[in-house]
Protein backbone atom coordinates (compact mmCIF):
# COMPACT_ATOMS: atom_id res chain seq x y z
CA UNK A 1 0.00 0.00 0.00
CA UNK A 2 3.02 2.31 0.25
CA UNK A 3 2.61 5.48 2.32
CA UNK A 4 -1.20 5.48 2.30
CA UNK A 5 -3.52 3.16 4.17
CA UNK A 6 -6.87 2.36 2.60
CA UNK A 7 -8.64 4.85 4.91
CA UNK A 8 -6.12 7.62 4.27
CA UNK A 9 -6.24 7.01 0.53
CA UNK A 10 -10.00 7.52 0.73
CA UNK A 11 -9.52 10.79 2.60
CA UNK A 12 -7.05 12.14 0.03
CA UNK A 13 -9.28 10.97 -2.82
CA UNK A 14 -12.38 12.63 -1.37
CA UNK A 15 -10.56 15.89 -0.63
CA UNK A 16 -9.09 16.13 -4.14
CA UNK A 17 -12.38 15.23 -5.83
CA UNK A 18 -14.24 17.74 -3.69
CA UNK A 19 -11.80 20.54 -4.49
CA UNK A 20 -11.39 20.12 -8.24
CA UNK A 21 -13.36 17.10 -9.47
CA UNK A 22 -10.27 14.96 -10.15
CA UNK A 23 -11.35 11.39 -9.42
CA UNK A 24 -9.04 8.49 -8.56
CA UNK A 25 -10.11 4.91 -9.05
CA UNK A 26 -8.71 2.28 -6.69
CA UNK A 27 -6.07 1.15 -9.18
CA UNK A 28 -4.75 4.73 -9.29
CA UNK A 29 -3.47 4.31 -5.73
CA UNK A 30 0.11 4.01 -6.88
CA UNK A 31 0.05 7.41 -8.65
CA UNK A 32 -1.51 9.17 -5.67
CA UNK A 33 0.84 7.42 -3.25
CA UNK A 34 3.89 8.51 -5.27
CA UNK A 35 2.71 12.12 -5.49
CA UNK A 36 1.97 12.32 -1.75
CA UNK A 37 5.33 10.73 -0.95
CA UNK A 38 7.17 13.31 -3.07
CA UNK A 39 5.37 16.25 -1.49
CA UNK A 40 5.95 14.79 1.99
CA UNK A 41 9.70 14.71 1.36
CA UNK A 42 9.74 18.26 0.02
CA UNK A 43 7.65 19.60 2.92
CA UNK A 44 9.56 17.64 5.56
CA UNK A 45 6.83 15.27 6.80
CA UNK A 46 7.45 11.65 7.82
CA UNK A 47 3.75 10.87 8.30
CA UNK A 48 1.15 10.83 5.54
CA UNK A 49 -1.53 11.75 8.08
CA UNK A 50 0.47 14.80 9.19
CA UNK A 51 0.84 15.85 5.57
CA UNK A 52 -2.92 15.45 5.06
CA UNK A 53 -3.57 17.79 7.98
CA UNK A 54 -1.11 20.28 6.47
CA UNK A 55 -2.78 19.98 3.06
CA UNK A 56 -6.26 20.56 4.39
CA UNK A 57 -5.88 23.01 7.30
CA UNK A 58 -2.61 24.97 7.10
CA UNK A 59 -2.25 28.56 5.90
CA UNK A 60 -0.32 27.17 2.92
CA UNK A 61 -3.06 24.70 1.93
CA UNK A 62 -4.00 26.50 -1.31
CA UNK A 63 -0.48 26.67 -2.73
CA UNK A 64 0.29 23.14 -1.51
CA UNK A 65 -2.84 21.79 -3.15
CA UNK A 66 -1.67 23.26 -6.47
CA UNK A 67 1.75 21.66 -6.05
CA UNK A 68 0.15 18.27 -5.42
CA UNK A 69 -2.16 18.68 -8.42
CA UNK A 70 0.80 19.39 -10.69
CA UNK A 71 2.12 15.93 -9.81
CA UNK A 72 -1.24 14.17 -10.14
CA UNK A 73 -2.42 15.47 -13.51
CA UNK A 74 -1.08 13.58 -16.53
CA UNK A 75 -0.26 16.03 -19.29
CA UNK A 76 0.26 13.65 -22.22
CA UNK A 77 -1.38 15.02 -25.32
CA UNK A 78 -0.73 16.27 -28.85
CA UNK A 79 -2.43 18.23 -31.63
CA UNK A 80 -5.40 16.51 -33.34
CA UNK A 81 -5.42 13.75 -30.73
CA UNK A 82 -8.57 11.61 -31.17
CA UNK A 83 -8.82 12.69 -34.79
CA UNK A 84 -12.27 11.10 -35.37
CA UNK A 85 -13.74 13.50 -32.83
CA UNK A 86 -12.17 16.50 -34.53
CA UNK A 87 -13.35 15.19 -37.91
CA UNK A 88 -16.91 14.94 -36.56
CA UNK A 89 -16.66 18.47 -35.19
CA UNK A 90 -15.27 19.82 -38.46
CA UNK A 91 -17.62 17.99 -40.84
CA UNK A 92 -20.89 17.73 -38.92
CA UNK A 93 -21.04 20.01 -35.87
CA UNK A 94 -19.33 23.11 -37.23
CA UNK A 95 -21.41 23.65 -40.41
CA UNK A 96 -24.68 23.48 -38.47
CA UNK A 97 -23.30 25.57 -35.62
CA UNK A 98 -21.99 28.36 -37.83
CA UNK A 99 -25.23 28.45 -39.81
CA UNK A 100 -27.29 28.91 -36.63
CA UNK A 101 -24.92 31.56 -35.29
CA UNK A 102 -25.02 33.51 -38.55
CA UNK A 103 -28.82 33.45 -38.67
CA UNK A 104 -29.00 34.59 -35.06
CA UNK A 105 -26.62 37.49 -35.75
CA UNK A 106 -28.62 38.51 -38.83
CA UNK A 107 -31.85 38.48 -36.83
CA UNK A 108 -30.28 40.71 -34.17
CA UNK A 109 -29.75 43.56 -36.62
CA UNK A 110 -27.10 45.18 -38.79
CA UNK A 111 -23.57 45.28 -37.45
CA UNK A 112 -24.02 42.31 -35.11
CA UNK A 113 -21.22 39.81 -35.50
CA UNK A 114 -21.88 36.10 -35.13
CA UNK A 115 -20.40 34.94 -31.85
CA UNK A 116 -18.93 31.57 -30.98
CA UNK A 117 -17.55 30.46 -27.60
CA UNK A 118 -16.08 27.03 -26.86
CA UNK A 119 -14.90 25.60 -23.55
CA UNK A 120 -11.93 23.22 -23.60
CA UNK A 121 -12.08 21.60 -20.15
CA UNK A 122 -8.97 19.74 -19.02
CA UNK A 123 -6.96 21.45 -21.75
CA UNK A 124 -3.59 20.21 -20.41
CA UNK A 125 -0.73 21.98 -22.24
CA UNK A 126 -2.98 23.58 -24.85
CA UNK A 127 -2.95 21.25 -27.82
CA UNK A 128 -6.71 20.69 -27.80
CA UNK A 129 -7.89 24.33 -27.68
CA UNK A 130 -5.30 25.37 -30.26
CA UNK A 131 -6.43 22.50 -32.51
CA UNK A 132 -10.00 23.79 -32.24
CA UNK A 133 -8.81 27.32 -33.03
CA UNK A 134 -6.99 26.13 -36.15
CA UNK A 135 -10.04 24.23 -37.37
CA UNK A 136 -12.28 27.25 -36.85
CA UNK A 137 -9.83 29.58 -38.57
CA UNK A 138 -9.40 27.21 -41.50
CA UNK A 139 -13.06 26.30 -42.07
CA UNK A 140 -15.15 29.36 -41.16
CA UNK A 141 -15.59 31.68 -44.14
CA UNK A 142 -14.70 35.31 -43.34
CA UNK A 143 -13.54 34.27 -39.90
CA UNK A 144 -12.29 37.81 -39.24
CA UNK A 145 -15.94 38.92 -39.13
CA UNK A 146 -16.69 36.62 -36.18
CA UNK A 147 -16.28 37.02 -32.44
CA UNK A 148 -14.59 33.79 -31.41
CA UNK A 149 -13.30 32.86 -27.99
CA UNK A 150 -12.06 29.49 -26.80
CA UNK A 151 -11.85 29.25 -23.01
CA UNK A 152 -9.29 26.66 -21.89
CA UNK A 153 -9.10 25.42 -18.29
CA UNK A 154 -7.07 22.84 -16.41
CA UNK A 155 -6.44 21.87 -12.80
CA UNK A 156 -2.66 22.06 -13.31
CA UNK A 157 -1.11 25.54 -13.16
CA UNK A 158 2.08 24.09 -14.67
CA UNK A 159 0.18 22.77 -17.69
CA UNK A 160 -1.59 26.10 -18.17
CA UNK A 161 1.77 27.90 -18.10
CA UNK A 162 2.98 25.74 -20.99
CA UNK A 163 -0.28 26.31 -22.85
CA UNK A 164 0.12 30.08 -22.56
CA UNK A 165 3.66 29.89 -23.97
CA UNK A 166 2.42 27.95 -27.00
CA UNK A 167 5.75 26.30 -27.81
CA UNK A 168 5.81 22.59 -28.66
CA UNK A 169 8.18 19.77 -29.56
CA UNK A 170 7.95 17.22 -32.34
CA UNK A 171 5.95 14.81 -30.19
CA UNK A 172 3.04 17.26 -30.01
CA UNK A 173 3.22 17.82 -33.78
CA UNK A 174 2.96 14.16 -34.84
CA UNK A 175 -0.49 14.50 -36.47
CA UNK A 176 -0.26 18.09 -37.71
CA UNK A 177 -0.45 18.06 -41.51
CA UNK A 178 -0.61 20.76 -44.15
CA UNK A 179 -1.95 23.37 -44.39
CA UNK A 180 -2.01 23.63 -40.59
CA UNK A 181 1.70 23.10 -40.02
CA UNK A 182 3.01 25.83 -42.34
CA UNK A 183 0.12 28.24 -41.81
CA UNK A 184 -0.16 28.26 -38.04
CA UNK A 185 3.31 27.38 -36.72
CA UNK A 186 6.80 28.82 -36.84
CA UNK A 187 9.69 26.36 -36.56
CA UNK A 188 12.91 27.17 -34.73
CA UNK A 189 15.97 24.98 -34.24
CA UNK A 190 16.99 23.97 -30.73
CA UNK A 191 20.53 22.68 -30.62
CA UNK A 192 21.98 20.81 -33.59
CA UNK A 193 19.05 18.57 -34.47
CA UNK A 194 16.05 19.61 -32.36
CA UNK A 195 13.12 21.69 -33.56
CA UNK A 196 10.44 23.45 -31.57
CA UNK A 197 7.21 24.82 -32.97
CA UNK A 198 5.63 28.09 -31.86
CA UNK A 199 1.89 28.58 -32.41
CA UNK A 200 1.02 31.73 -34.35
CA UNK A 201 -0.17 34.81 -32.47
CA UNK A 202 -3.37 34.75 -34.53
CA UNK A 203 -4.32 31.31 -33.20
CA UNK A 204 -3.04 32.04 -29.70
CA UNK A 205 -5.24 35.14 -29.58
CA UNK A 206 -8.35 33.00 -30.10
CA UNK A 207 -7.73 31.10 -26.86
CA UNK A 208 -8.09 32.40 -23.33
Amino acid sequence: MGMLSTDLFGQFKSHIAGRCGLYFRDHDLRNLDAAVSQRMRICGFDSAHAYYIYLTTSDERESEFRELLNLLTINHTYFFRNEPQFAAFREHVLPDLTDRKMRAAFASGRGTKPRLRIWSAGCSTGEEPYTLAMILHQHIANVEDWEIEIVATDASSEALGKARRGVYGENSMRLVEEPYRSKYFEAAKTGKTGVEWRISDEIKGMVK
